[in-house]
């Protein structure tokens, strides 16, 4: 159910146990839930002082050429916070105002003990739906996560997100949303 450590090229990660896997699995649900209401400031409660957050698109090539990506996001804490205060405060932003309706589904979650006690290392597929304004029809934004989570005294932080969109081109400011 959690996955089997030869999935990750890491070989000292360890099967997470079944009750550490609920917990995380819970964690990533009330993180995009809280995304999806737009309860910005309980999201940021769940980020670690030294959060690394990344994005990356992937550019499209002749197979003998390889996979490539770059990264259209490559923010810490204090960047994340400032796209949180121009999301939330509809004078500073255009891109979402009027807010978009998001919903994030979060699914195949793999959870593994990191290499430090009380660590774990996840990877999660994501799809994040959004409908601007009065569009009819929505955008989805579909990729992969690898996450790294910490345990503390009073619950879980977000340590770092690194998050590889399965698209060459992104299109309606996603570069606003938080995935």
């Amino acid at each position: 159910m959690n996955g089997s450590s030869a999935i990750s090229n890491d070989q000292a990660l360890q099967d997470a146990s079944d009750r550490d896997y609920l917990a995380v699995s819970r964690f990533l649900y009330r993180e995009a839930a809280l995304l999806d209401e737009r309860e910005y400031k309980a999201w940021l409660s769940l980020l670690a002082d030294d959060l690394s957050y990344k994005v990356y698109v992937r550019l499209l090539r002749e197979i003998a050429s390889g996979p490539a990506e770059y990264a259209i996001i490559d923010d810490g804490l204090p960047a994340i916070q400032s796209r949180v205060a121009q999301l939330s405060q509809s004078p500073l932003t255009k891109a979402e105002n009027p807010p978009s309706f998001t919903r994030r589904f979060i699914t195949n979650v793999e959870v593994w003990g990191g290499t430090e006690a009380g660590t774990f290392v996840v990877h999660s597929n994501i799809q994040l739906h959004r409908v601007r304004g009065t569009a009819i029809a929505g955008t989805s934004y579909v990729g992969k996560r690898t996450d790294r989570i910490t345990r503390t005294k009073t619950g879980f932080l977000l340590q770092a997100r690194t998050v590889r969109l399965d698209q060459a081109i992104v299109f309606d400011g996603a570069l606003a949303l938080l995935l």
